[in-house]
């Protein structure tokens, strides 16, 4: 706190201390209490007219507070009478502020914190404290101390029922005064019925000092302090004058559907509070962002944006929102709505405050406000994101939109999808363009898993899906097997995956250099373990090893003429598919071994064992934790490469004794992707050495051919 707040708080305790010793002092308590309430009635009435009227949603609170006043002085006073004022009084407070704290958890949603509460533990032990050090060396009253505990529970019952009436009243000193005027009359009320004329000459002696005690009592009350009631030398306090146009935004981060009840509720809440302050909210000036997140640094509010430009355009001096954090949650939107602000002399209206965008104590208090709302969307971003990365390499599938040639929740596969799946993937091998695919499916009434037509890019979408080969993939690396089933194996899957990037290669640097199919990408290999790519140096074309750009000791310059070496690798592909037959090779299956399965499953237990321990043992560290981790992982990737097989189908209409013919029939038709695909089906590598021999001509000596086993 700062120390003017110090100040207001240590003087509100004195004087409430001080009238309540006034009211002690005086021999008829009847007397006194009725001359401390009288004079606090005519105080409230005196301020009223000076005053906010408070606004409808506190009147409840009002009354409820004025009748548990009335039962307060009806305790006090027996306390009083039966205990001195040095052990009633200390009791009472004491009790009062650990009640006020469980009401203000439960009620008002306000939990202190940690030295919050060690403050309010350490200052009723103290008052308890100073009540036993009065009972020394006597027994114990315990009709006072009982009537003193329940005086202690009704100041805490009024003191949060007046927290939450100020909030609702729009005015902490309307309120004040009108309870003043309204619980005051019952006690004086009272005292007349049952002195009757004789009310005046028994009040007389005492009405100096109960006066006095009327006034402290009026002082004691809590008063708005800070960014509400504090005089500014530089700025006064943004008056609300009815009529003035308003705007409410209202927002919701996340929503299944197009149900709006999130933000209808929200705006129901809105236009209650402009009702309240009697604005003027014109239609177009409600906001909505459903389903647009306030935290997200590069998300689109179209809202938002609009409220800041009639903001800006001066059509609006409100604005009302649920909770602040509704608004925004990033310190740059609230800096970009205090810049427009500024000299707009704007006001922010919440459930339960307001803001003045262009008072210094108020801008303060939202920056530390949405500084704090940023932060605990940080925090709930990283455990979002380390669940997530968890699931992922558990295997467990993620689901958005239901897979195609799945159940909505990805673990079962739809049979009649799942053909279709199957049928994409073998007529894409076989040189079918996803546009022709999608042309057929349509023509057939097969629709996708939304239930619409199939066009190109959801064809293409099908054969980039890993979901359908059974993998877990995470920002875009894969983590796992997947523990859902396959639709596609794994290796007609990569086939694909090869197919795709090296129909796209032929589509880039068109208008730089003539279009030039490499054959052998993805076969030829260097001799020092890096892949060779194919380049057109302007005079001719030729295969260089992709680590010729490197700067580093694996820099590799080797590079071969790709005309001379494809048709070598030709002539040898072409004697390997006449004496190849195919007849007898099983197709892939999806269904992985029994022992690879029950493996898996035991090595993704140890998984979930080490996770536990790296989580609850605090010396296990997370090196520790990857170290054990990674061999894991690693042999569920191998036992599951061990089960690839090639698709055999790229081979269909190629193998046997007319391979040539056939070959040069792809040539023809410039099915340079086929051609690429029967490559790589035969050959795990084509071995690119250095030169053995200067001078010109092909040196078949610089080739190493390791072929694929085709049991």
């Amino acid at each position: 706190m700062t120390p003017l707040v110090t100040a207001a708080v240590l003087l509100a305790a004195v004087t409430h201390a001080s009238w309540n010793a006034i009211a002690h002092k005086i021999t008829d308590k009847l007397a006194g209490f009725a001359l401390i309430s009288g004079g606090g009635v005519v105080i409230g009435l005196a301020l009223a007219p000076f005053v906010a009227f408070p606004a409808a949603p506190a009147w409840p609170y009002l009354l409820g507070s004025a009748v548990i006043h009335i039962a307060y002085y009806a305790l006090l006073m027996r306390s009083f009478r039966l205990g001195d004022f040095g052990q009633a009084y200390p009791i009472a407070r004491g009790t009062a502020p650990l009640v006020v704290t469980v009401l203000a958890a439960v009620f008002a949603h306000e939990v202190p914190d940690g030295w919050a509460a060690a403050g309010i533990a350490l200052s009723c032990a103290g008052l308890t404290g100073v009540a036993v050090w009065g009972l020394r060396g006597r027994r114990p009253d315990w009709a006072a101390i009982g009537a003193a505990l329940a005086t202690g529970l009704t100041i805490a019952a009024y003191t949060v029922v007046d927290g939450l009436g100020v909030r609702a009243s729009g005015s902490s000193l309307g309120y004040i005064a009108w309870l003043m005027a309204v619980q005051g009359v019952v006690i004086p009320a009272y005292a007349v019925s049952r002195w009757g004329r004789e009310t005046v000459a028994v009040l007389r002696p005492f009405a100096g000092i109960g006066l006095v005690g009327a006034a402290l009592s009026v002082a004691a009350r809590p008063r708005p302090v800070g960014p509400e009631g504090m005089p500014r030398p530089k700025l006064g306090r943004a008056a609300v004058t009815p009529g003035e146009p308003a705007a409410i935004y209202c927002r919701i981060s996340h929503t299944r559907d197009e149900d709006q009840t999130g933000v209808d509720r929200q705006e129901r809440i809105c236009r209650d509070i402009a009702e309240r302050l009697q604005l003027r909210v014109e239609p177009t000036h409600i906001y909505v962002d459903n389903n647009r997140s306030a935290w997200q640094r590069d998300r689109k509010r179209p809202g938002w944006e609009a409220m800041l430009r009639a903001m800006g355009d001066g059509e609006i001096r409100h604005v009302i929102v649920y909770h602040p954090d509704r608004l925004m949650r990033q310190p740059k939107d609230l800096e970009e709505l205090l810049s427009i602000a500024d000299d707009k002399r704007v006001l922010l209206h919440g459930e339960a405050n307001r803001r003045d965008l262009s008072d210094p104590d108020d801008r303060f208090i939202l920056r530390i406000e949405v500084a704090h709302a940023c932060r605990s969307s940080d925090d709930t971003s990283r455990r979002l994101k380390d669940a997530l990365k968890d699931h992922a390499r558990e295997g467990r599938p993620h689901v958005g939109n239901r897979p195609y040639g799945y159940t909505g929740d990805g673990r079962a596969i739809v049979e009649e999808e799942a053909e279709i799946v199957r049928e994409v993937y073998r007529r894409y091998l076989d040189g079918e363009s996803p546009h022709a695919i999608a042309q057929d499916l349509v023509a057939r009434g097969i629709p996708t898993s939304k239930g619409k037509a199939w066009n190109p890019e959801n064809v293409r979408h099908l054969l980039s899906s890993h979901f359908v080969a059974g993998l877990r993939f995470h920002l875009g690396e894969e983590v796992a097997v997947g523990t859902w089933p396959a639709i596609i194996d794994r290796g007609q899957w990569d086939e694909v995956q090869r197919l795709r990037e090296y129909r796209a290669q032929q589509h880039q640097d068109t208008k730089k250099r003539p279009i030039r199919n490499y054959l052998l990408r993805g076969v030829a290999t260097c001799t020092c373990g890096a892949r060779m790519g194919g380049t057109n140096s302007g005079r001719y074309a030729y295969y260089r090893c992709t680590r010729s750009d490197n700067t580093d000791q694996q820099k590799c310059n080797r590079s071969i003429s790709a005309g001379p070496l494809e048709e070598f690798i030709r002539d040898v592909a072409i004697k390997v598919l006449t004496k190849l037959d195919t007849s007898g090779y099983e197709p892939a299956t999806t269904t992985r071994p029994e022992a690879d399965v029950m493996a898996d499953e035991k090595d993704r237990e140890k998984l979930r064992e080490l996770k536990e321990l790296w989580l609850n043992d605090d010396d296990f560290t997370t090196a520790d934790f990857q170290a054990m981790r990674a061999p894991i992982v690693k042999r569920m990737k191998e036992r599951q490469r061990k089960t690839v097989k090639r698709p055999v189908a790229v081979l269909e209409g190629i193998a046997g004794p007319d391979a040539e013919a056939n070959w040069e029939r792809l040539e023809k038709a410039e099915d340079y992707a086929r051609m690429n695909a029967i490559y790589r089906f035969l050959f795990a590598a084509v071995f690119v050495r250095p030169p053995t021999r200067m001078g010109r001509g092909f040196d078949t000596d610089r080739v190493d051919i390791k072929p694929n086993p085709l049991d």
